[in-house]
């Protein structure tokens, strides 16, 4: 692995505590940050025509040990599966090939939904949202889970067939 600058371990952001308490775990999580997930989005972006043309083609996200997860990775969701994933891949193997990057964090996998569909439901949803308002004061927030696609609903206003309806 190519690194830039000091090893993350080293960093003081790392020693002095802003990532938490320094451990193997964060490293990793540091390492995967600066490392693959650079270079994993500067790849999709290429093959996919950019962010606004990956968002219509899937999913990217980080995991982070330090955050929960089992281990620290980049996942890379394809809505549809088609000749750019070879273009994908074969970029990326250059990458690890070279040394820039570790082939072991990156995961590709088939995606029920894209980043823009996504958007599309949130958007939907807090539209809805707003006409059962109806005027009245009230908050409410719209999140969509970008793994499983799960909308969650907050909000200080809806009876509970308007949460029926809404549902």
């Amino acid at each position: 692995r190519v690194q830039i600058g000091a090893h993350p371990i080293e960093r003081e952001e790392n020693n002095n505590g802003l990532y938490g308490e320094p451990s193997k775990e964060n490293e990793e999580d540091m390492a995967v940050q600066a490392a693959e997930a650079f270079v994993a989005i500067e790849v999709v972006e290429q093959v996919y025509g950019g962010h606004e043309g990956f968002s219509k083609a899937g999913v990217l996200f980080i995991e982070n040990q330090m955050s929960g997860a089992e281990q620290s990775g980049v996942w890379i969701g394809l809505k549809e599966i088609d000749e750019r994933l070879d273009e994908l891949l074969s970029i990326l193997q250059l990458k690890v090939d070279a040394g820039e990057i570790l082939a072991e964090p990156i995961y590709i996998y088939k995606s029920a939904h894209s980043d823009e569909d996504l958007r599309q439901v949130q958007y939907e949803v807090g539209k809805k949202l707003q006409e059962i308002n109806d005027d009245r004061r009230g908050m409410h927030s719209v999140s969509v889970d970008i793994i499983s696609g799960e909308i969650e609903v907050t909000h200080d206003f809806m009876t509970p067939e308007q949460k029926s309806d809404l549902q």
